[in-house]
Parts: C-alpha cells; structure tokens; sequence
C-alpha cells in the first residue's frame, strides 16, 4: 500500500509549550509510506518532509525545514512473537531550531523491539541508540547536553482494550 499525509497550520498560532512548540504549531508536515507485507515481514520505509515559514510576528525569523525518513521491518514469529527494527534519519536547514538539536543539526537512530502477547496482555522491550551531527552546544544529550549519542533500553508491560 502506498499512503500520502500532510497538515498543517491554515492560520498561525502563539502556542508555545514543551509538548508542542510554536514551530510545531506554525509548521506544515507531508509523509509519503509504503508498505509491504511478505508472509511474517512487513516492511514500512517513509520520508517525511516539514516546512515553517517565516512569521517575525511569531519569532519565526526565516524559513526552514527537515527532511527524513526511515524503514521500519516486523517478524511476526508465531502468534505471540515478534520483532521490530527501525532506522531513522533527520536533517534540518534553516536559521531555526526545528528539531531539538539546532539549527542545520541532523540526527539518526536504530531501534529493535521484541514484542509478546498472549491474550490481551503484552509485554515490550526496546533498545534503541541516537547519534547527532552538527547539534547546537547544549542541545545534546546527558546532564550538559554536550553528548552527541545515547542508548536508552525500555521495558513496558499491560492489557489492551
């Protein structure tokens, strides 16, 4: 299946928070997705492309953007396993800070994701690694924001309904 989305902002916004910053709120966001299922793989690359236009009134001073995209890849073993990947990549252009990292910053990530389920109840684990380029000093990760990787490992567990 293929499968094109976009939105975006039709006025402007002042909204401005740690969930959604007022780029996010003044920005315009087009995916295009295919997928393909063979068997127990499933495969699911996409680019993702966002755009802000510049609006002083807001403090948006030029225009910028991101260009991404990923694959993602599933096994279902049998039916209670399976596992995911995920490969990632952003970059941003322009004098604005629109991702977390900083102006003209680009970033990537590797995922894998086991899965169970039995039922309604499921349990998850996730490991994943981030690396950046050319991040803002201070807009990395650890304590200072002076490291340009992270590994992070998740575990979750519950019921869906």
């Amino acid at each position: 299946s293929i499968a094109f989305s976009g939105g975006g902002n039709l006025g402007s916004s002042r909204l401005n928070n740690a969930h959604t910053p007022v780029i996010q709120n003044n920005s315009d966001i087009y995916s295009l997705i295919y997928t393909h299922k063979a068997d127990k793989w499933t495969f699911t690359p996409y680019v993702q492309y966002t755009y802000i236009k510049e609006r002083a009134s807001l403090g948006l001073n030029d225009d910028a953007q991101t260009v991404g995209g990923a694959l993602i890849a599933s096994y279902q073993y049998d039916d209670n396993i399976s596992f995911a990947g995920r490969g990632e990549y952003i970059t941003s252009d322009g004098n604005m800070n629109v991702t977390s990292y900083g102006n003209e910053s680009d970033a990537w990530t590797l995922t894998f994701t086991p899965t169970y389920q039995k039922g309604a109840f499921f349990t998850r684990g996730e490991a994943s690694y981030v690396g950046l380029n050319n991040e803002t000093s201070g807009s990395g990760f650890g304590r200072n924001g002076t490291k340009d990787d992270q590994a992070r490992l998740l575990l979750e567990a519950g019921f869906l309904f």
